[in-house]
């Protein structure tokens, strides 16, 4: 058995276990290592969405390193602590992934939308993207496009919680506010912090025009189909789409230029 690339202060440990499947020498290694787990979920989610558990998600990482413990092989002279690394975090990951309350058809049109949003903004610059120049780059007609960045936009109103909670500033959703705004079991600080956000999105929403005003309020306040939206406001469907994201991008917009106020 190669030793050269492992913790000198292990070597018979790993041999014990190796070669006669020695539980205790399996176990030191295990405790010596688990320093590895905290530490990779560190680098790799530094910031834990809310509705995560941390000990759950480092209990995956455990179970990972025990993996990593018996099917790491010596004799390849990989260091233990790189493999079990890589382990730990695809475990972490995978959690996160699972967790994920988005469907992933749902992230890829997201992943799309942002792909076209980009090539628009560098073709024509960022103040003229448009619905027609997304739609274009999507090739898709401008009813296709409001149907696609509808079921897109399922990211802006599931992912709420994370968006304000432990996210970078900058990912986050500015219409995750609505939701938030739901908190489970607040306390006093809760309370102030909902007020708050309350001020900003009442704020914010006075800004808007007021078909778009209407949109909001009707589509993800009174729980109304965009359908319905269009019927209250004597227009077509494809209508409604269009200042549904008319809506989306100014709230963005005004929201970002509030995000001190957290």
């Amino acid at each position: 058995m190669m030793t050269a690339a492992l913790h000198p202060q292990l070597r018979g440990d790993w041999v014990d276990h190796k070669m006669h499947g020695d539980g205790n020498s399996r176990w030191r290694i295990i405790v010596h290592y688990q320093h590895l787990v905290p530490k990779t979920r560190t680098h790799a989610v530094p910031s834990v969405p809310a509705r995560i558990s941390v000990s759950d998600l480092e209990g995956d990482g455990y179970f990972a390193l025990c993996r990593a413990v018996d099917k790491f092989d010596p004799n390849k002279g990989v260091k233990f602590e790189s493999y079990a690394i890589t382990l730990i975090r695809g475990a972490m990951l995978e959690h996160l992934r699972s967790d994920d309350p988005v469907s992933r058809s749902v992230r890829r049109k997201q992943k799309e939308l942002q792909a076209a949003q980009e090539i628009v903004a560098t073709r024509y610059g960022p103040q003229n993207v448009t619905p027609e120049r997304l739609a274009e780059a999507l090739d898709l007609d401008i009813d296709a496009f409001h149907k696609f960045y509808a079921a897109a936009d399922a990211v802006q109103v599931v992912s709420m919680e994370e968006a304000l909670g432990d996210t970078d500033q900058d990912d986050q959703d500015s219409l995750a506010i609505r939701e938030a705004l739901a908190s489970r079991a607040p306390g006093p600080e809760d309370d102030a912090l909902d007020r708050e956000r309350r001020d900003i999105l009442g704020r914010c929403m006075r800004w808007l025009p007021p078909q778009e005003q209407i949109v909001i309020r009707q589509y993800y306040f009174e729980g109304k189909s965009l359908k319905q939206v269009a019927k209250a406001l004597k227009r077509s469907e494809s209508r409604a789409h269009q200042l549904h994201a008319q809506a989306l991008k100014h709230l963005n917009e005004f929201i970002q230029d509030q995000l001190g106020a957290f």
